[in-house]
């Protein structure tokens, strides 16, 4: 059985994986379905995973709405994208605690893109709903 911070970071790979080649929702379902990247997954973990793709464009329309002006979605790195939209999918979706979310999507951030200031997902997860 995987640890969480292991489902966490298949799901931030899959969402990064979907966002860096431009896959479409039902190919990245059917990753999910055949445990592409992720046969650590148990069943909830799936049907997690599907229902977030279900809801991603409400979480990323969400997430958009929270950056300034002059950044739009696209712009973001996309394992920024994936880390944001599985902390809010956490936070919102699961009814995980906030401050676990954060503190573990800043584990990630780090982990990936060391180099990235981790405010801005702070502050993007940290705004109520």
């Amino acid at each position: 059985m995987a640890s969480k911070i292991e489902v966490r970071e298949g799901v931030v790979q899959l969402l990064y994986r979907y966002y860096l080649l431009e896959l479409n929702k039902n190919t990245l379902k059917q990753e999910v379905l055949d445990n592409f990247q992720v046969d650590f997954f148990n069943e909830k973990d799936n049907l997690n995973m599907l229902d977030l793709i279900n809801e991603l464009e409400k979480i990323e329309s969400h997430l958009s709405s929270k950056l300034n002006k002059s950044w739009s979605w696209e712009r973001l790195a996309p394992v920024a994208r994936a880390i944001l939209v599985n902390g809010y999918f956490e936070i919102n979706y699961l009814n995980v605690s906030k401050a676990i979310v954060i503190d573990k999507s800043m584990d990630i951030l780090r982990k990936y893109i060391p180099t990235t200031d981790p405010k801005f997902i702070n502050a993007i997860l940290d705004e109520k709903k």
